[in-house]
Order: structure tokens, then sequence, then C-alpha cells
């Protein structure tokens, strides 16, 4: 089963993905703070992460650097998933090591996860087999 991790701080957020990713066959973990949420992803090494931007006390930015810093953690794709539409922010968010940057206003629950499926399907395929050793009977 694949899983993920959602952190957001917006509970009604939270909810409306989980939903959404049970219903697409995920195993869902969330938390509602960046320093949880880290926690969480060391502990449960998901498949994929959904990060908001805008928390306190530690912000998307500051996760996403943790994640990204940490070889436990470094692999794992993180889709951001926020309603900060500028440039600079989404440079920033691609610089710290984002896949992708997902505005909430673009977004339903439904088409979020086809982008997580999407993103999933680049990893996997992306990810080099492991290597055969033909052994004779």
């Amino acid at each position: 089963m694949k899983s993920i991790v959602i952190i957001d701080d917006n509970k009604n957020f939270l909810e409306m993905y989980k939903m959404q990713g049970e219903h697409d066959g995920f195993a869902v973990f969330e938390s509602d703070e960046g320093d949880k949420g880290i926690e969480l992803i060391k502990a449960k090494q998901p498949d994929i992460i959904l990060l908001d931007l805008v928390m306190a006390p530690k912000d998307g930015y500051e996760v996403l650097k943790e994640i990204k810093t940490n070889e436990l953690t470094a692999h794992i794709p993180v889709i951001v998933v926020t309603n900060i539409d500028n440039e600079k922010d989404k440079q920033a968010a691609h610089t710290l090591g984002a896949v992708a940057y997902c505005l909430k206003s673009d977004y339903t629950p439904k088409t979020l996860f086809e982008k997580v499926d999407e993103v999933l399907g680049k990893s996997f395929s992306s990810a080099k087999p492991a290597s055969r050793v033909k052994v004779k009977a």
C-alpha cells in the first residue's frame, strides 16, 4: 500500500486530503505542525509528502529544508500545496527540493491526488531496478 504524510495547519484541508487519500488507497498520516510532521516522516517513511508552506511555529520552508537535508528522508518526493501564488516562493520551494508546487485554489482533493499519482509514477519508474542474479538449478 502506498503511503503519504500530509502536513497542513488547516484542519479542513487535512481532513479533505485524508479522505481523498484513503479513497485512493493510501495509508494516510497527518500532522498540523511542522515539527510533528518531520517526526512522522522519519517514523513512517512515506512514499510521498504533501506540505503546506504557511504554518507556525515551523513553516513549510523549514520543514522542506530539514526533510531534504536528512539522508533518511531526502529521497521522499515533496509536493508543496499552498495559497502563495508568486514566482519567488515557487522557485524557493523547487530550490529546496520540492518536486511540484500546487496552488490550493487550483486543485480539488481529487485532482491533487491525480498529481500525487503522476509524481509517484515518475518516482517509481525512475528508480533503478534491483539487479538480478541468475542462479543455475
